[in-house]
């Protein structure tokens, strides 16, 4: 132990030991709202998949794909981000953005639904005031 050269009795030696395991054992019962990944970490993780989702929509314009298909890309990306941020991450640090993450594949899972049952640009209102001849 480091002293200092001072000199420190056993009782004081011993004080200082039982001060330490109490503030280890308060610490430990009530521990800080950390989440176990830093900030830097958090928008890295948040990058990853914009950056396949965006390199998909890229990708598809490219290639000429259907919108369906890249949408469909796009949602299951989405979705495999999800699930391995869930499991993965440690301490739930990234449940939220696993939980926008899902919300947002379901979301690109109906808009592909949409361009493959409507193929032409979408569903397309018609009123009885004007009907399309």
């Amino acid at each position: 132990m480091l002293t200092l050269g001072l000199e420190v009795s056993d009782k004081e030696n011993a004080e200082y030991k039982n001060t330490l395991l109490y503030l280890i054992s308060k610490y430990k019962k009530n521990p800080l709202t950390h989440n176990g990944i830093d900030i830097d970490e958090y928008i890295l993780l948040t990058l990853y998949p914009t950056i396949i989702i965006f390199g998909f929509g890229f990708a598809g314009k490219k290639k000429k794909l259907r919108q369906s298909t890249t949408y469909l890309f796009q949602a299951a990306t989405c979705i495999l981000f999800s699930i391995a941020y869930f499991f993965v991450v440690p301490n739930g640090g990234a449940i939220g953005l696993a939980i926008v993450l899902a919300l947002f594949g379901i979301l690109l899972f109906c808009v592909a639904r949409k361009y493959i049952v409507h193929p032409e640009g979408g569903q397309e209102s018609q009123t009885a005031a004007n009907p399309k001849v």
